[in-house]
C-alpha cells in the first residue's frame, strides 16, 4: 500500500494540489485553543492520560475507562503521548488532527483513483472532502480526534483492500487467506478502538467487491472475521454504556432521522449556518410540516439510489457509501442530543463527492473541449468559496467566547450556547457578562440544575453568600440527588457560619457520592472550624486519595500535621501541594515554619524566601527571627 501512495504521489500532481488547498482552508485550527465542551473530559481534566506507563496504556484499553460514553481508547492513547510532550498546551494537538486530516485528504484521492481510475474525479472528490465546512468540526474540535484517527485507519483498510482486489487473478476466490486480508483486519480493528463509528467499514467492502464485480456470496462470506470484531465492540458499549434514559416512540425516531438525512444532504449542497450545535425543530403540539416533508423525499431518495444499480453504478455507490455511513448515527437507534452533527458527516460524505466528481467526469468527457470553459470557472468558484466558509468556520473554534457565540448568533434560542459562554465568562473573571449568560440560559430552562448551581456559584465567588444560598436551594429543589448542589450549599452555609447546616450539606453529599473528593475536603475544612482536627486530617486524606491531584487537600493536612507536630508528614504533605501547585506561596511559608520547628534552619531561610518571591505576605515577626529583616 505504501508504494501505491508514494506512486501516486509522484505521478499525480493534482493529490497535492488537494493537500495544499486543504491546509491553507483550515489553517486557522492551528491558533485555536481548549473549549468548555468536552475537551476537559478528554484531555485537560482527563486523569487517565496524565502519567505515560504500559500499565495505564494498558488501562486505557479497558471499557470501564470510556470517555463520555464512548469506548475511544486508541484516541486516549493519541492525547497521552501529546500530553508527555507538551501537558495542556493545545498546539500539538490541533497539529496533529490537522496533519491526520490531510492524511485523509491524501487517502481519499487514492481510493477515488483506484476505483475509478480518473485523476479528476479523484481530485474533486478529495478537495470537497478536504475543505468541506461540514468537515471544520471534525478538525478544529480536539475532542474530536475520534473522527481524524478512525477515519485514517478506515481509508487506509479500504485503500489496502481495493489493492489486494486489483492483484488478485481470480475475482471469484475468496481473499481470506491472502495475508492483505489480515492487513484490513487489523487497521479495521484500529479504527474501531478509535471510534465504534467505523463499524460500517465491513458493509463498505462488500460495496467495493460490488464495484469490482465480485459475486455476492463470496463477499458476504469471506467477511467473517469483521463481523466478529464488530460483534465484540457492540457487546463492550452496550454493557458499557448508559442507556437512553428519554423515551421517543417510533414515530419520533422515524421522523427525527428522516428529518436529520435530509439535513445532512442539504448541507453537503450549501454548507451554511454552521454550528457546532443544530437544535431539533420546535414541534409545539405535533412536528413542523417540513418534518413530515422529510420522510417522502428521504425514501424518494433511497429508491433513487436503489434503482440505479444497474444503470448509473457510480450513483448507487456513491449513495449507498453515503446511507451505510450515516444510517447508523441517525436517531432509529438512538436519539441524539440534537437533530444533527456536522462530525457525523466526515466520511459519509466521501460518497456524495464521489457522485459530484463523477458528474464533473461526465460533463468533461461528455461535452470537451467546450466543457473546459464550464469545469475550471465553476470548479474554482466553488473550491474558493468552500475554502472561505472552511477558512471562517475554522476561526470559530478559536475559544470558547468564539464558538458559543456562533451558536447564540444562529440559535438566539438555545440554551446550550448561553449556557457555555456564561461559564467561559465565568471562568475569565467577566462576571457581568456571565451573569447575563446564566441569566438568559436560566430563561430557557428555568428548571435547570446545572444552571442554578453555576449562578450560585457566580455569587459565592464573589462573597455575595446571602444571594447565592437560594440558588442552590432552588437547584436542590429541581435534582434532590446531586451531590454537586449539596456540596456547594454546605460550603455556602458555612461561609455564612451554618455550621449544623454546612455538616448535614456535606454528610448528605458523600452519602449521595461516595468518591466526591471536593466533598471530603470541605467537610475537612468545617472539622477545623470546628477544632475536630483527627476528623478534619481523615477527611483530607480520604480527598488526597479520591483526587491524587488535590493541591488544597494535601496543603491543609500538611499544616494539620504541623499543629499536630507530626514534622515528616507535614513536610512531605507541603512539598506534594507545591509540587501540584508550584506558585503556592502560602505552602511554601508553612514549610519553612516546618523546617524550623525541627531545627532546620536553613532549609527554612530557603522556602521563606520563596514564598516572599511569589508574593505571599509573610509575618515581619516571623521574618526576623530568620534574620532576613532587621
Amino acid at each position: 500500500m505504501f508504494r501505491t501512495i508514494f506512486h501516486i504521489i509522484q505521478k499525480h500532481p493534482w493529490a497535492i494540489t488537494a493537500l495544499l488547498l486543504t491546509l491553507v482552508s483550515l489553517s486557522p485550527v492551528l491558533d485555536a485553543g481548549w473549549v468548555n465542551w468536552d475537551d476537559n473530559s478528554y484531555v485537560t481534566q482527563n486523569t487517565a492520560i496524565k502519567e505515560i506507563s504500559f500499565g495505564n496504556m494498558l488501562e486505557l484499553f479497558h471499557p470501564r475507562t470510556m470517555v463520555l460514553d464512548t469506548y475511544t481508547p486508541l484516541t486516549q492513547l493519541s492525547f497521552m503521548l501529546e500530553y508527555a510532550h507538551v501537558g495542556t498546551d493545545p498546539w500539538l494537538y490541533h497539529l496533529n488532527n490537522l496533519l491526520l486530516h490531510l492524511a485523509n485528504t491524501l487517502l481519499v484521492y487514492i481510493l477515488i483513483y483506484l476505483l475509478s481510475k480518473a485523476w479528476l474525479i479523484a481530485f474533486w472528490a478529495a478537495v470537497l472532502f478536504g475543505i468541506h465546512p461540514m468537515h471544520v468540526e471534525s478538525v478544529a474540535w480536539v475532542s474530536e480526534r475520534k473522527d481524524v484517527l478512525f477515519a485514517f485507519f478506515f481509508l487506509a483498510s479500504a485503500v489496502w483492500y481495493i489493492r489486494m482486489i486489483d492483484r488478485g487473478r481470480q475475482k471469484r476466490q475468496p481473499y481470506i487467506k491472502h495475508p492483505s486480508y489480515w492487513g484490513c483486519l487489523l487497521l479495521f480493528t484500529l479504527s474501531m478502538l478509535a471510534k465504534p463509528q467505523a463499524i460500517s467499514l465491513p458493509l463498505v467492502l462488500i460495496l467495493f467487491d460490488y464495484w469490482k464485480r465480485r459475486p455476492l456470496t463470496t463477499a458476504l462470506v469471506e467477511k467473517w472475521p469483521f463481523y466478529v470484531v464488530s460483534v465484540i465492540f457492540l457487546v463492550i458499549t452496550f454493557l458499557y454504556k448508559f442507556p437512553d434514559k428519554a423515551i421517543y416512540t417510533l414515530t419520533d425516531r422515524i421522523l427525527y432521522s428522516s428529518y436529520a438525512g435530509c439535513l445532512y444532504l442539504l448541507k453537503f449542497l450549501w454548507p451554511v449556518g454552521l454550528s457546532c450545535i443544530h437544535p431539533f425543530p420546535q414541534t409545539g403540539s405535533g412536528y413542523p410540516l417540513f418534518v413530515w416533508l422529510s420522510l417522502p423525499v428521504l425514501l424518494a431518495l433511497a429508491v433513487l439510489t436503489l434503482v440505479s444499480y444497474r444503470k448509473y453504478p457510480y450513483l448507487f455507490f456513491g449513495g449507498m457509501f453515503f446511507w451505510l455511513n450515516i444510517g447508523h448515527t441517525l436517531h432509529i437507534f438512538k436519539v441524539n442530543s440534537a437533530i444533527i452533527y456536522e462530525r457525523f458527516t466526515y466520511l459519509p460524505y466521501i460518497g456524495l463527492c464521489w457522485i459530484l466528481g463523477w458528474g464533473v467526469w461526465w460533463v468533461y468527457q461528455k461535452f470537451q473541449p467546450a466543457a473546459v470553459k464550464i469545469i475550471i470557472p465553476l470548479l474554482l468558484v466553488v473550491t474558493g468559496w468552500c475554502g472561505w466558509q472552511s477558512f471562517r468556520q475554522a476561526k470559530v473554534w478559536e475559544n470558547d467566547e468564539t464558538l458559543w457565540s456562533n451558536v447564540i448568533y444562529h440559535y438566539p434560542d438555545e440554551f446550550t450556547g448561553y449556557f457555555k459562554r456564561g461559564l467561559y465568562y465565568e471562568q475569565a473573571g467577566f462576571y457581568a457578562k456571565a451573569l447575563s449568560d446564566l441569566d438568559k440560559a436560566l430563561q430557557i430552562e428555568p428548571t435547570n440544575a446545572f444552571v442554578l448551581n453555576n449562578l450560585g456559584l457566580l455569587y459565592f465567588n464573589r462573597q455575595q453568600y446571602d444571594t447565592a444560598l437560594p440558588y442552590f436551594d432552588r437547584a436542590i429543589a429541581t435534582e434532590q440527588n446531586d451531590a454537586k448542589a449539596f456540596v456547594n450549599r454546605g460550603i455556602t452555609r458555612m461561609n455564612l457560619g451554618q455550621l449544623e447546616g454546612a455538616q448535614q450539606d456535606l454528610n448528605h453529599a458523600i452519602r449521595l457520592d461516595p468518591g466526591h473528593a471536593l466533598a471530603y475536603m470541605n467537610r475537612g475544612f468545617l472539622y477545623q472550624r470546628k477544632e475536630m482536627f483527627s476528623h478534619a486530617i481523615k477527611d483530607f486524606s480520604r480527598a488526597a486519595a479520591l483526587q491524587p491531584d488535590l493541591a488544597p487537600a494535601f496543603y491543609h493536612r500538611g499544616k494539620e500535621y504541623y499543629y499536630a507536630k507530626n514534622w515528616d508528614a507535614a513536610v512531605k504533605d507541603l512539598k506534594k501541594a507545591i509540587q501540584l501547585r508550584p506558585g503556592n506561596g502560602e505552602a511554601y511559608y508553612w514549610l519553612s515554619k516546618t523546617f524550623l520547628a525541627m531545627g532546620y534552619r536553613e532549609e527554612a531561610v530557603t522556602n521563606a524566601r520563596k514564598a516572599l518571591a511569589m508574593g505571599y505576605r509573610v509575618d515581619p515577626e516571623y521574618l526576623r527571627s530568620l534574620g532576613l529583616v532587621d
